[in-house]
């Protein structure tokens, strides 16, 4: 049997991956959240942009609020608590 072996674009796939990870985060966050912070997340670097929605994603779902975020700097301080709060426990908000 022969067997074809396909890869992609390292690019290509990215881009495939911020896709998969922007339509998850649309549908956790709601259309008006999303867009809002979608304006946020493509003004940054493409190659960091799936990171930006997977990070965002996760801290939705375990209860941050992002519905307020003005910046890329709103974003980090949000998810920063997150992770301090995962770390030593909810005394830290």
């Amino acid at each position: 049997m022969d067997y074809n072996n396909v890869t992609f674009h390292p690019a290509f796939v990215a881009a495939i991956r911020a896709e998969a990870e922007r339509v998850k985060l649309k549908t956790v966050l709601g259309p008006q959240t999303f867009e809002r912070v979608r304006a946020i997340v493509e003004q940054q670097p493409a190659e960091k942009r799936a990171a930006f929605y997977g990070t965002i994603c996760e801290a939705t779902c375990a209860g941050e609020d992002f519905s307020r975020v003005e910046s890329i700097e709103d974003i980090g301080g949000i998810y920063a608590r997150f992770i301090v709060c995962r770390a030593f426990g909810d005394g830290w908000k």
